[in-house]
């Protein structure tokens, strides 16, 4: 330090020093805290404090004083003391005084700052036990980043020495980790530049903040959820036949954009834009990071054959960790940085919601406990990142809601989308057409063993081959000159016995079968009453939200009515209004309820013979509720083709199409398109369905029907399976057709029917 900056701003409290110089003249080091209040902590160590400090005067801007003192004065070196000893509570701060003095030390220099604190208080903390040791590392030393071990020509290292005794940093060695990891993830978050063409037509350079999320899904990962996968098909009696999965194709999953785009959150990452901080109307996102995250899968990862793996790989593992989940559990959390320090509490708590998603989801490796790593933010380009005063995290306003996020949202979002789209590959395999069975996207082919028809088939053979020998031994005895009775007794008792045997195995598979259909129809029939009513609950939901408006509409008209009465004279002009809103509003409640009235648990199995499009315009063009909301929305519904007459229930088709119609209209209210449509066209017993919207997203376009797949916010992911399965009611179907829009997302449904 000067002797400006010592006078002006160390020995000040509160000044704007770090404000006015946001980092250091020669590292660039962002400068941290803002109160000027961090210095009052040399007192709660010790009593004396002396603080010696020299500085290279070619790296700093001088003021005529620092002039003279270092050149006129030949001063090279500043000493200040501070006397803590006396100071109480009840003293006023401007009592407590520093001793400068500058004066010149001879060569060698040690540039730089020293702070020596004398008469330590709390003395004992200092003779160290076990306890003790353990919380320097866990206090002290976690705030400097371990990700970044110290290198040859670094300006800023942290050394520790207590009564003679060395206390180093715990660096994390990333190749390590790489090797060790089931899941690796990636993330860079930079500046750019990229031209447009402005209005008046000439090539322009637009700044972007560009994300790129990279993850990468080791093969012994995937071959893990393999194994388990067909050791669950196998124990569930289905026998694996064909086999297409490649998971090579898995192994590499990425994603860019650039996140100064509004639309590129709810386009790309499913983010509600009014989620999105803007500044001058621009998402909020002026900063630079890093961020490396390592998982494990600690279900398997003591698994013996892991161990070999990784011994194989020549991969050195602390002799105290003997198994990679016990490393894990010392090491999980994700910690935040800026540049090489810490900034607290981010790290073992779950900051980032692991659980929350895990919980809510389906079975995921994104868990706390099972992910370690860092994200390091880049110091001098972070200034809009701030702490907050006390230390403990980052301030929420535009850029900080932005930044935290950016980091739960998009990348962990991201990440845990890409996981479950490859777990979803792993389910219980369904019917398919001559009887076999399938799991998504038909990586598995398998059949069904029946144990019983097993047992059957083994007796049938049994018998065949006593009745083969009773029949050769029978033939031997009519060529035979004497007649064998004891022989022939043995061959009736072996034939009646392999009978019985026979007949039992025919009997218990026939219980067996018998069984199961029984089972199955009982599903069947308990299963055809609970989706129509979950399909109708949805709607009922939805539904809630105009009915709670036309109660409030009601109750401000009753309240107004209500108010004008009381007076003696009421003025037929006042009382208009309040009529008009109530006859509205009682109209508005007539078509909600008569919309949902179908859907109720009596009319479901009330089928009968519809027309297609006398059905959709009623429902769904602006006549019906659905369709004057869409109306309302800026969402406008086309109906185009050749009609068809369907049989089916009236309830149960309002809620196949109402969950497609919602669906669609939760998209489009959150995309920046203009164009906001809905179109079926109806021909030949087919409707194709789609809207302008950003279509599917290729994480769960394979497993888009299986209940749980949902990207909504707060999303159940029952729609679409609710959908598929009441059309099954009917033998009717559902696809999603392989057609992709300008997002490169499969977009159009195909709704099958058997035209009549």
């Amino acid at each position: 330090m000067l002797p400006h900056t010592v006078t002006k701003d160390f020995l000040r409290l509160a000044t704007n020093y770090k404000k006015e110089n946001k980092v250091s003249p020669y590292y660039k080091r962002r400068a941290l805290g803002e109160k000027g209040l961090g210095r009052l902590s040399f007192q709660r160590l010790g009593k004396y404090v002396i603080v010696t400090t020299i500085a290279r005067t070619n790296r700093l801007k001088m003021t005529e004083d620092d002039y003279q003192s270092f050149l006129v004065n030949g001063n090279n070196c500043i000493e200040i003391t501070m006397n803590w000893d006396g100071f109480s509570d009840e003293a006023n701060i401007t009592d407590v005084y520093a001793t400068v003095v500058e004066e010149r030390k001879d060569a060698p220099l040690q540039y730089g700052t020293t702070i020596k604190i004398q008469g330590i208080r709390n003395n004992n903390f200092w003779h160290l036990n076990d306890e003790k040791r353990h919380r320097l590392h866990e206090e002290i030393l976690a705030l400097i980043n371990p990700f970044a071990p110290e290198q040859v020509g670094d300006t800023f290292n942290l050394l520790l020495n207590v009564n003679g005794e060395n206390f180093r940093i715990d660096s994390i060695e990333e190749k390590i980790l790489e090797k060790l990891c089931d899941v690796s993830a990636h993330i860079k978050f930079r500046k750019g530049t990229t031209k447009i063409i402005n209005s008046k037509g000439e090539e322009e350079d637009i700044e972007t903040r560009n994300i790129t999320i990279d993850a990468y899904f080791k093969d012994r990962y995937i071959q893990q959820l393999r194994k388990n996968y067909l050791e669950k098909c196998n124990k569930d009696k289905f026998e694996l036949i064909e086999e297409s999965f490649t998971p090579s194709s898995y192994y590499h999953r990425t994603v860019k954009a650039n996140l100064r785009n509004a639309e590129e959150w709810s386009q790309k990452f499913q983010i509600d834009i009014d989620n999105v901080q803007e500044i001058n109307g621009t998402p909020a996102v002026d900063f630079e990071f890093d961020c490396n995250l390592y998982i494990v899968d600690k279900a398997n990862a003591n698994r013996s054959d892991i161990s070999q793996n990784i011994l194989k790989e020549n991969i050195f593992i602390q002799t105290n960790f003997k198994k990679i989940g016990d490393l894990w559990d010392q090491i999980s959390g994700v910690y935040m940085y800026r540049d090489k320090f810490r900034i607290l509490p981010y790290g073992k708590s779950d900051w980032l919601g692991l659980t929350r998603r895990s919980q809510k989801g389906k079975a995921t490796i994104l868990k706390q406990g099972n992910v370690c790593g860092y994200v390091h933010l880049f110091g001098q380009e972070c200034e809009h990142i701030r702490e907050q005063t006390n230390r403990q995290g980052i301030l929420e306003d535009e850029y900080g809601s932005n930044f935290l996020m950016l980091l739960d949202r998009v990348v962990i979002g991201q990440l845990f989308r890409w996981d479950t789209s490859l777990r979803g590959l792993f389910i219980t395999p369904k019917p398919k057409p001559n009887h076999f069975y399938a799991s998504p996207g038909d990586n598995f082919i398998f059949k069904k063993i029946v144990q019983a028809k097993e047992v059957y088939e083994k007796q049938d053979k049994a018998l065949t081959s006593t009745i083969h020998s009773a029949e050769a031994d029978t033939n031997s005895l009519k060529q035979s000159s004497f007649f064998d009775t004891e022989s022939l007794e043995k061959q009736v008792i072996a034939l009646a016995s392999s009978a019985k045997s026979f007949q039992e195995a025919s009997l218990a598979l026939q219980k067996d079968y018998q069984q199961k259909l029984s089972l199955a129809n009982a599903k069947l029939s308990e299963y055809n009453d609970i989706i129509p009513l979950l399909g109708q609950s949805i709607i009922v939901e939805t539904t809630t939200h105009e009915l709670s408006r036309i109660y409030s509409k009601l109750s401000d008209a009753s309240f107004r009515l209500e108010k004008l009465t009381k007076n003696q004279i009421v003025d037929r002009s006042d009382l208009l209004p309040v009529f008009l809103t109530i006859k509205t509003q009682i109209s508005e409640l007539n078509l909600q309820l008569n919309h949902i009235l179908p859907t109720q648990r009596y009319k479901l199995k009330d089928t009968k013979n519809i027309d297609i499009i006398s059905f959709l315009k009623d429902n769904y063009v602006i006549s019906g509720a659905i369709g004057k909301r869409l109306h309302d929305n800026g969402i406008s519904c086309k109906i185009t083709g050749k009609t068809f007459i369907i049989k089916a229930s009236m309830g149960n088709l309002i809620v196949v199409f109402d969950n497609l119609i919602i669906n669609s209209e939760y998209w489009l209210k959150k995309s920046l398109s203009p164009l906001k449509e809905i179109t079926m066209d109806c021909d030949n017993g087919t409707i194709i369905f789609w809207d302008s919207g950003p279509g599917i997203s290729k994480d769960i376009e394979n497993s888009l029907f299986e209940p749980f797949q949902s990207l909504k916010e707060n999303g159940r992911g029952l729609g679409l399976y609710i959908v598929q399965e009441l059309l099954a009611l009917y033998n009717y179907s559902i696809e999603l057709l392989p057609e992709r829009n300008i997002y490169g997302n499969r977009y159009k449904f195909a709704i099958h029917f058997f035209e009549e």
